[in-house]
Formats: structure tokens, sequence, C-alpha cells
């Protein structure tokens, strides 16, 4: 029991203390890249994802490779050290940061729940529809042109937003958002949303997921238009069409995909309307966080397993003995 407790407590702790320590490093980073890696590298929203994810992933992945072989190859099972307050605190400031982010995808997932009953409810199938991407008109009072789900992914328009598009437009709407399905965006931002430090309440934390936000939808009208002139000017005039017909007010922070999440839609317009542009070779979103993981396994097995467990446990001893 007490090898157990003490074992989940230091665990926690290492968690804060390498999240915490991270996010400092990611804030930095965050810093510089908003100033120069914007304009260079604005459609990769990959980067800025692996950027996002990088405290939790390290914390992570220090505990699973390091810390949790560490702990029971070295740490006597008969052990006698009490939990001293100061070490129940920090464990507990860990633990909140994962139940606040857990607490996170349940409030997103309750108030998403509720909202697509009540756009089922008012909907009818689009003519539109595709076997990979059902579309649904809704009859609501507000616009609405949003892509929920991501194993069984649903693209519902309100009737307004259908009414005050052409055939065209709506042919590139739906291309549009094709495209953040194909490249599973609302995975990407479920992950994001769960991910438990405390990067994401700062200032850079928060322009992070922004930056990754406005760089898919830069990305998802690449792959929409594919370098045809007649495609950019459609969606072009959706975009502002679509814009026109939204209320000045804050977007629900919910795991969808919609038009304009990105808040860059005058950038998105000069795009469009100049140079057709052509289609990258896109990286899944999910590609950086698992590259992240593969490198520290392979960081973890270069130095030698053992001798590195060895220095994690001694310097697991020194963080139990500064917390009395």
């Amino acid at each position: 029991m007490r090898f157990g407790l003490l074992g989940l407590s230091v665990a926690l702790t290492w968690f804060l203390v390498v999240s915490t320590g991270v996010s400092l490093l990611a804030a930095a980073i965050a810093a510089l890249a908003t100033r120069r890696w914007t304009a260079k590298h604005g459609t990769r929203p990959a980067g800025w994802l692996a950027l996002r994810l990088m405290p939790s992933v390290a914390a992570g992945a220090f505990l699973t490779i390091a810390f949790g072989p560490a702990y029971l190859l070295f740490e006597p099972r008969n052990g006698t050290e009490p939990l001293r307050a100061p070490l129940v605190m920090a464990a507990l400031a860990g633990g909140l940061l994962i139940a606040l982010a857990a607490r996170r995808v349940l409030s997103a997932g309750r108030q998403l729940a509720s909202l697509e009953r009540d756009w089922r409810a008012r909907a009818t199938p689009s003519p539109t529809s595709t076997p990979a991407l059902p579309v649904f008109i809704v009859d609501c009072p507000g616009p609405v042109a949003t892509l929920v789900g991501v194993l069984r992914p649903r693209l519902y328009l309100s009737r307004a937003v259908v009414e005050a598009l052409g055939p065209e437009e709506q042919a590139a709407v739906l291309a549009h958002e094709t495209a953040h399905m194909r490249r599973r965006d609302n995975l990407a931002r479920w992950i994001m949303l769960a991910t438990p430090d405390l990067y994401a309440a700062t200032r850079f934390g928060i322009q992070t997921a922004e930056q990754w936000a406005a760089a898919a939808e830069r990305l998802a009208d690449e792959e929409a238009v594919a370098g045809r002139p007649r495609m950019a000017v459609a969606l072009a005039s959706a975009l502002v069409t679509v814009a026109r017909l939204m209320p000045p007010a804050p977007r629900i922070p919910l795991p969808t995909s919609g038009l304009d999440d990105g808040g860059i839609l005058a950038e998105r317009v000069r795009r469009l309307l100049g140079e057709p542009a052509h289609p990258r070779r896109h990286v899944y979103a999910w590609v950086s966080a698992v590259t992240i993981a593969a490198l520290a396994v392979g960081v973890t097995v270069a130095s030698g397993a053992l001798p590195l467990h060895r220095e994690v446990h001694d310097l697991t001893e020194w963080l139990v003995r500064l917390a009395w």
C-alpha cells in the first residue's frame, strides 16, 4: 500500500515538474516561432501541434520510460519513508492538472452532444452528402458550417448558409471541410483539449493553439483549391458570404472544424485570390506527437537503460528529500 501510494505521489510530482519545465521551454519557442516561423511555415499545422503537445508528451514519456522502470527496479517494497505534506501537495497539484484536462474533455463532450442533438432534430440530409462525409441541412436561426466527429464525421450546414451560397461555393465549402476530415483536424482538437499541462493556460499556449488553427485553415484551403483558380474564387466568395452572416460573437471552444476557425479571414481571401496555391504534401497531425515519444525512447535506449534508471531513481530520492 505504502509502495503504491508513494509511487503515485512521486509520479504526479514528476509530471508536474517535467511538464512545467517543458512548458517554459515551449513558451520560449512559441515566442520565437510566432515572430519568425509563421510566415515561412504557416501552412504546417503539425509543427504547431507538436509544440502544443510537447509539455504533456515529454512528461508522459519521462514517467513511462525513465521514472516507472527506475521506481520498480530500485525502490524497496518495504521502505519506511513517510508521505510528507510538501510531497502530497505537489502530487495533488499534478493530479489537479490531469483532473482539469478531464473536466475540459467531458464538458466539451456534453456541450457538443447537446448541440448536435438540437441540430439533428432540425436537420434533413443534403443531396451533396457522400459516403465518407454525410451532410445535413439544419433549420436554425444562426449560420452553421461545422464539421463534427472523428470516427464518423458529419457536416452541418444551416439553411441560411446553403441559401446564401451558389452551387460552386457550396462545392468549395464541401471540399474545404473534406480536407479537414482527411487530416483528422477534429482529432487534433480533442488531443489539445485533453493535454494536462500549465502551457494551455498561458498566453503562449493559447497563441500556439491559435496558430495551429490558422495553419490548419490555410492547408485546408490549399487542398480544397488544388491549384484550380475557379475553385479558389468560389471558396473566397463563400468565406466572405458566410462571414457576413456570422454575428460578432466569440467562438465556443469545441473540438469541431468550422469554415473560419483560424481568425485569419482576410489573409485567406487574399491568398485565394492571389496566385493559386498548390497543395503540399502534408503530415498528419498526430505524427508529431508520436515522433517526440519515439525520440524519447531512442534517447533512453541509446543512453543505456539500467544506468539511466539508477540515475533517475537517485534523482527521485533527492526530490523526495527536498519535499520533506
